[in-house]
């Protein structure tokens, strides 16, 4: 089992010590106006090269105002034979039909996890059965998996959600990705801090960069809330998540050594 970096610019790559990891994941989940210049992956590529890391590029789920600009640094930044992850089924399959065959991973927001710390609550009083629902995921259905090796999906990556993951069977050439520590349980898709950029991408200034992550407590759960662009997160610690991907046969591990965006 090996380890990924997830890494959303070029200038946190280079603040991050790269030593034990096998490539990184660059580029983003949630907000499509803070995916990195097509320059700034080129000069990435270069550099993991050098290192002998592998790259592959992530691409956030997507609204319809910006799906032409996904589209559009993907097929721009992408090298032949690259991998790439989609949170965005409707993505996968508009990049398929456009001749783009590189092996592609769904990414984690499609896994239909539950999420949330309350969870914990509800697997307290749940019988075995409920239980199962509970850790279940989208990637136990033959049916979802099929459709997705149709468009070239080659992996899926699940988090290492707080009640767990119930094991799940995928076809022998696929690769599962345990992501953590931090897991996203909201996802807001209309941007709080940017108006102008729902309708104009290019008009983003990213102002949530200027703000440092917020950290939210409540006496109801001991679970912090941590907040960053458009998202929330939880964490976990990481021998849960090394422990968990150990017990659900992970081929890689995806790690987050700052709030993910």
């Amino acid at each position: 089992m090996e380890s990924l970096l997830r890494v959303s610019s070029l200038e946190e790559l280079e603040r991050c010590f790269l030593q034990g990891y096998s490539g990184v994941l660059f580029g983003v989940e949630f907000c499509p106006h803070l995916l990195p210049h097509p320059d700034d992956v080129a000069i990435v590529r270069q550099k993991l090269r050098a290192l002998d890391m592998t790259l592959t590029l992530v691409t956030p789920v997507v609204r319809e105002a910006h799906f032409e600009v996904v589209c559009d640094w993907l097929t721009s930044s992408i090298a032949d034979g690259e991998e790439w992850v989609a949170n965005d089924w409707g993505l996968m399959k508009r990049m398929r039909e456009e001749g783009l065959n590189n092996p592609v991973t769904a990414g984690r927001l499609l896994s239909r996890q539950r999420r949330g710390p309350r969870v914990l609550d509800m697997m307290a009083a749940a019988d075995i059965y409920q239980k199962r629902a509970l850790r279940a995921n989208i990637w136990g259905d033959p049916a979802i998996v099929e459709l997705g090796a149709k468009l070239g999906m080659r992996g899926v990556e699940v988090d290492a959600t707080l009640q767990g993951v119930e094991p799940f069977t995928m076809p022998k050439d696929f690769i599962l990705t345990v992501c953590g520590p931090h897991i996203p349980v909201t996802l807001a898709i209309a941007c709080p801090w940017n108006i102008e950029g729902v309708t104009r991408p290019e008009r983003c200034h990213r102002p949530c960069r200027r703000h440092s992550t917020v950290i939210m407590e409540n006496a109801e759960n001991s679970a912090r809330i941590y907040v960053g662009s458009n998202a929330q997160f939880i964490k976990v610690e990481a021998p849960y998540v090394y422990r968990l991907a150990e017990e659900l046969g992970a081929g890689w591990i995806a790690w987050s050594e700052t709030l993910p965006i």
